[in-house]
């Protein structure tokens, strides 16, 4: 319901994967977004070329009614568009358009 009121169609995307599984796409990765607390212990060594980013996200508990959840959720989409937002800016550089 979140995702429909903010416009992101996720019909048709894939599953969330395990980071175990993509272990090998790591290596042609530049920048990895941590999204969990604990993710750069368990991500390990990255190859020089990668970026990190410890992004605090607000996730709901399984403990909320639903109106709380969907307001957890709402704050946590949010807080990823400032996120992608400032990356995006970096990754174009001050000049571009």
């Amino acid at each position: 319901a979140v995702a429909q009121r903010s416009g992101l169609d996720l019909q048709g995307e894939e599953e969330p994967r395990s980071l175990d599984s993509m272990r090998d796409l790591i290596d042609d990765m530049h920048v990895v977004v941590a999204l969990q607390e604990g993710a750069r212990e368990r991500i390990g060594e990255l190859p020089f070329h990668t970026t990190l980013l410890d992004w605090e996200v607000s996730y709901p508990t399984a403990d909320l009614d639903q109106q709380r959840t969907e307001a957890t959720l709402e704050e946590a989409l949010k807080q990823l568009t400032v996120e992608i937002r400032h990356l995006m800016r970096t990754l174009r550089g001050k000049g571009a358009n």
